[in-house]
């Protein structure tokens, strides 16, 4: 929907918003101090053993009765609650329901209203060169240039070359100097102006406008028709519709904001515009569907006002052409779920609690066992029993552990000479993992590869142009005077 001229308005805009923040960041620089830091950390390669305390092995061992489940249900019984519901009420207006088919008689006068105005006979192929003003050229500079241009044209000489050796449109020199078709109102006016006052495949005097300096060539000059009665009506017929419908909506939006207002109920104003009330049985915040599932639409129904005062809502604009108006009919405040309904849930978390607690105090009996007898987790587990797992000179990468494993493995302080750091580590699905950490060996930056080596450098300068364009913004805000009306 841009013209050429108000596309490159819109890049310029941009251009020109985007030069303070670039220009922060491109101040950013990553020192080589910084970057073998980096690269130290993420290279870093660890040699651990590890035991797995499974909780499934213990699950079977331990019980809870009833006494323990009635005490932990009283005792969490907020987590326990249906979510309130509601019952409610409602009037939809939607733009497509007021689509009426348009007459025959209305498109014809559309259309010849259309035909009157048509202005259009013709549109013509350009070719220009261009000659920018800058800092070092002024405007008299880029018409002497063009005049002399202008000449060497007269004199026989080729457009297209000429306009690959001096336009300095970098687009349309790669054809030329070509620019398409035109039916007036492409390029700015005084262009226009003089492109449609040539005559085929003549060359226009210097034209100025806020570009530079052009010279213009008609290259083609294409009749246009007036289109027929029925090109036309399918596209005028559609267009009607649609004003028509968005009048009556959008009075209809309108008259309904009043009405709703000033009634007890629904029924009255519906009635009045003729539209429809639909009921809607018992829904909460998660469980709602449709139109009604809208964040704007549940946190209305449960508002005080539509609520606890039981008024109508307000009209809610769902989308540009959707909007509908609500009123709570019933309410059910929460309440508790009814112990046999949830007591597996509470038998299954009181079970792994008691399996957890038990994990727990047998990690830190190994790690006592091991810190007393000075013997390495590798001999200790075995004389357990327990299956072990050892791995050397792993990155964060390339260690078998699981995710949430390895980051924890890789949170341990380093071991100190030859003693291993012996950790205890909880997992979320209620293992516990005894870890005796031997080794740490920071990376190099000398061992990444260059690809490696730049990915780094440019994490590192985006995190800190980021920082410093973070900074700059809340030092504006800090020195600003802000008024919240």
């Amino acid at each position: 929907g841009y013209t050429a001229a108000s596309f490159k308005k819109v890049l310029s805009d941009d251009v020109i918003s985007r030069q303070l923040s670039t220009g922060i960041a491109g101040s950013d620089f990553v020192t080589q101090q910084e970057l073998s830091y980096a690269a130290s950390i993420i290279g870093q390669k660890r040699s651990f053993d590890y035991v797995t305390l499974s909780i499934k092995d213990k699950l079977t061992k331990v019980a809870v009765n009833d006494e323990e489940i009635n005490a932990y249900y009283e005792n969490n019984i907020d987590k326990y609650q249906r979510e309130p519901k509601v019952k409610l009420a409602y009037i939809e207006v939607k733009h497509s329901d007021f689509v009426i088919s348009a007459e025959e008689i209305q498109v014809k006068e559309a259309y010849d209203l259309e035909m009157a105005e048509f202005k259009i006979s013709e549109e013509r192929r350009a070719s220009h060169i261009l000659i920018e003003v800058t800092d070092e050229r002024s405007q008299d500079q880029a018409l002497a240039l063009a005049t002399d241009i202008k000449s060497k044209l007269t004199n026989g000489e080729d457009f297209a070359l000429l306009a690959k050796t001096h336009s300095d449109d970098v687009d349309s020199v790669k054809n030329g100097g070509d620019l398409d078709y035109s039916r007036g109102d492409t390029f700015p006016e005084a262009f226009e102006t003089a492109l449609f006052a040539l005559a085929p495949e003549s060359v226009s005097e210097p034209v100025i406008t806020e570009y530079g300096v052009h010279i213009i060539k008609v290259t083609d000059i294409k009749a246009i028709a007036k289109p027929g009665f029925d090109e036309r009506k399918s596209i005028i017929r559609q267009r009607i519709e649609l004003e028509q419908a968005e009048n009556l909506f959008v009075k209809r939006v309108e008259q309904l904001r009043d009405l709703v207002f000033n009634s007890a109920d629904l029924k009255g104003p519906a009635e009045e515009l003729e539209l429809t009330v639909s009921q809607l049985g018992w829904v909460g915040r998660k469980d709602a569907t449709g139109v009604i599932s809208s964040p704007k639409v549940i946190n209305v129904a449960f508002s005080d006002e539509v609520l606890t005062e039981r008024n109508n809502s307000d009209v809610i604009e769902l989308a540009k052409d959707h909007y509908i108006v609500i009123r709570v009919l019933e309410h059910k405040s929460a309440e508790p779920i009814p112990i046999n309904e949830v007591k597996s849930q509470i038998v299954g978390q009181l079970k792994k609690s008691k399996a957890s607690d038990i994990l727990k105090l047998d990690s830190e009996s190994l790690l006592a066992q091991m810190s007393a007898s000075n013997l390495g987790l590798l001999s200790l587990a075995k004389n357990k029993n327990y299956s072990i797992v050892s791995e050397t000179n792993v990155t964060r990468m390339t260690a078998k552990a699981n995710k949430e494993l390895s980051m924890a493995i890789f949170a341990i302080a380093k071991p100190v000479g030859m003693q291993s750091t012996l950790e205890s580590i909880a997992l979320s699905n209620g293992d516990y993992v005894v870890v005796g950490l031997k080794a740490v060996v920071n990376g190099k930056l000398d061992d990444l590869s260059p690809a490696e080596s730049k990915s780094i450098n440019a994490q590192l300068y985006k995190s800190y142009s980021a920082q410093s364009i973070d900074a700059f913004q809340q030092s504006i805000r800090d020195q600003a005077e802000i008024t919240v009306l």
